[in-house]
């Protein structure tokens, strides 16, 4: 399964915004430098998904805010949403 997540780095606190139009917004409080940010959107997805960090993968945007992440297939993303 592949996730599109919008991620605004250097925020407040990490957390998952909402769930709007396939797309998953994400906050997360670690700078958008040497990966940072993206480690921390991997944690909380594991987190909240009951995964591992290694079956999480960025597929594209690696260096911006907008990123397709792969899932393991059967995955469901909507109540991390919610919580």
């Amino acid at each position: 399964m592949i996730l599109t997540v919008k991620v605004s780095p250097g925020s407040k606190k990490t957390a998952i915004r909402r769930f709007e139009n396939d797309i998953l917004y994400v906050c997360v409080t670690a700078p958008p430098e040497k990966g940072r940010a993206n480690e921390e959107v991997i944690g909380l997805l594991a987190e909240r998904l009951n995964l591992k960090k290694n079956q999480i993968e960025i597929l594209s945007g690696a260096t911006g805010k907008l990123k397709r992440i792969k899932l393991p297939d059967g995955t469901i993303i909507l109540p991390i949403a919610t919580k």
